[in-house]
């Protein structure tokens, strides 16, 4: 008999079994006094097997039973073969599958009631062939390389490229150098517990592809990767500075931003009544104050928060409607210890009590801030490409309203620190601004392209009828979002490694779009990794919903009918066949 009998229809069991009861006792009160003791023993022990078999045929009783005893070895990229062996030696008669990326192999796993999953994992866009699959992952250990890197892909000439990575089982003496296309190394650090900081500044426009070299200590060449990077012109921002008074912070940020060509307004409050002016790299013209049309000419608003609070009812009503509307961005300068201070968005922070810090953990360089953090929020991002926490902004319609914890950032200047003060405001200005209106945004969702693998595209356009080609002319199917009118997804095959290029056309318009591919063994233990997560995070999930892969299988109510039917006939026939 089986311990472990469920019911299917168990949700009203209470109810049934309350009738069960109910039909028991009528029973017993019929037969009682009516019959000898034994014959009176017989119909009860009949008539509560005829009860017995009713409430089976209410209930439907099941039992588990697997599917098979069937099991099979999935085989990817970096196998252990000693967990092969392991496994072949316990289930001798187990059924091996090779996986490659991109192969289907559902129909060689039918009616298979375990899976083991060896190696780095399965390619995210394969693992629905594996839906309710018993699996178990064993995963294999990542070779060593980098693992982790953080860069700017796409950047301004001018600005710097920063990377931050993570390199695998780094050994001592371990260094890296970043070299450009021409084969010149432009930065280097020593690889310590396996982090690394580089940078360099960017002096051409262009598409181009960096190598880092790691060496060891007797200088041999560990790995090198490439490092593709897309170098725009410079974007020359419209920037308004409003201050409530006179401070250092505005001194040198307006003379830094004039150095970098950006077109700089200011107006600072003197006394209640007096207004001090300053036009940097622009035409001097009156600003009468905060209206729709002198707002239309700007691409960013910096004010301090006590200057914000003093604005009327109707000009932060215009503010707000330049944000949402018309993508104005708005800085908002910290001057005082107070960060409770609303203005269009909430920010939402955390106090550290930390006066200062260090620059990308570099003790030589120090940063003067108020004592707080900014805490993650569903809307709340990044103003700067490495830090997270220490400038911020939120999205206010097409706008974006941030803030820093900074304070005092010109210090850097004046201690010699410009790249560190350059990296700061840039980053902050460049992702803060009014977007620029692009007849298509192009967002490449794929983050290591291969050769034949398939690489993401979402692309965002209001051109009507778009059509898509790669370099070869071949057209290329794009799939509409079903709410979003103006939003479209493309798969692509690439069948060439470096920069492949796109062409976006749609009635008189042909607009393009350039994407890096990679050589096979480029970027392997990174690749490896996120194999190895998405995979473990895949199939965790599963284990969790369904951790043996069983089926309740139900008893035939065809047998309780004819228990019941037999039943009930012995107990009319019975006095009849007694007379």
């Amino acid at each position: 008999m089986n311990s472990d009998i469920t019911f299917l229809n168990d949700r009203l069991l209470s109810f049934y079994l309350l009738g069960g009861v109910v039909l028991f006792i009528a029973l017993v009160y019929k037969e009682y006094g009516n019959t000898r003791k034994s014959v009176f023993y017989l119909r009860v022990s009949i008539g509560l097997i005829a009860i017995f078999s009713l409430l089976a045929i209410a209930l439907r009783p099941a039992y588990p039973n697997k599917k098979n005893s069937n099991k099979a070895i999935v085989i990817t990229g970096g196998a252990d073969k000693t967990q092969l062996d392991s496994l072949k030696k316990i289930y001798p008669k187990i059924t091996t599958v090779d996986y490659k990326s991109g192969d289907f192999i559902k129909p060689k796993l039918e009616g298979t009631a375990k899976v083991f999953l060896l190696g780095y994992g399965i390619e995210e866009y394969d693992l629905f062939q594996f839906e309710n699959m018993d699996v178990v992952y064993l995963p294999s250990k990542l070779p060593p390389g980098i693992d982790k890197i953080k860069y700017s892909k796409t950047v301004f000439q001018g600005e710097n490229v920063n990377i931050r990575a993570h390199f695998y089982k780094s050994k001592p003496g371990n260094k890296v150098y970043l070299v450009d296309f021409g084969g010149n190394k432009l930065d280097s650090a020593v690889i310590i517990d396996g982090e690394f900081k580089l940078n360099a500044v960017t002096k051409l426009t262009g598409e181009f592809v960096y190598q880092l070299t790691v060496i060891d200590s007797i200088g041999e060449q560990v790995i090198q990767e490439p490092l593709p990077v897309k170098i725009n012109a410079p974007k020359k921002l419209r920037i308004l500075i409003l201050n409530n008074f006179p401070n250092f912070e505005t001194r040198y940020l307006k003379n830094f931003l004039a150095e970098e060509g950006h077109q700089i307004t200011i107006r600072t409050q003197l006394t209640s009544n007096r207004f001090k002016y300053e036009y940097l790299n622009t035409k001097t013209q009156v600003f009468s104050g905060i209206t729709e049309d002198s707002l239309k000419d700007f691409d960013v608003l910096v004010l301090d928060t006590p200057g914000f609070s003093q604005l009327s009812v109707n000009e932060k009503q215009i503010l707000e409607s330049a944000v949402k509307k018309d993508g104005l961005g708005i800085y908002v300068q910290q001057v005082e210890d107070n960060f409770k201070e609303k203005t269009f968005v909430n920010f939402v922070t955390q106090f550290d009590g930390l006066p200062e810090m260090k620059w990308h953990n570099e003790s030589q360089i120090k940063l003067y801030k108020y004592p707080y953090i900014f805490q993650k929020t569903a809307n709340t991002y990044s103003l700067l490409e490495i830090e997270d926490n220490l400038a911020v902004y939120q999205y206010l319609g097409r706008g974006k309203v941030g803030s820093s914890v900074f304070k005092n950032t010109y210090q850097l200047l004046l201690k010699g620190n410009k790249p560190v003060y350059r990296e700061i405001w840039t980053d902050i200005f460049k992702e803060i601004a009014k977007p620029s209106w692009e007849s298509v945004n192009w967002q490449l969702v794929t983050d290591i392209g291969l050769v034949n693998v398939p690489v993401d595209i979402r692309i965002k356009t209001a051109l009507a009828r778009p059509a898509l080609t790669d370099n070869l002319e071949h057209h290329i199917a794009l799939l509409q979002h079903a709410d979003i009118s103006d939003e479209y997804v493309a798969r692509i095959y690439p069948e060439k490694e470096g920069w492949n290029h796109l062409k976006l056309s749609a009635d008189d318009s042909i607009l393009d779009f350039k994407f890096y591919v990679f050589k096979d063994d480029d970027w392997s233990t990174k690749r490896h990794s996120n194999l190895l997560k998405n995979s473990q995070s895949y199939f965790n999930n599963v284990a969790e919903a369904q951790e043996k892969e069983l089926l309740l299988k139900p008893i035939n109510v065809y047998w309780f009918y004819f228990i019941f039917i037999g039943c009930v006939s012995f107990l009319w026939l019975h006095p009849k066949l007694k007379k």
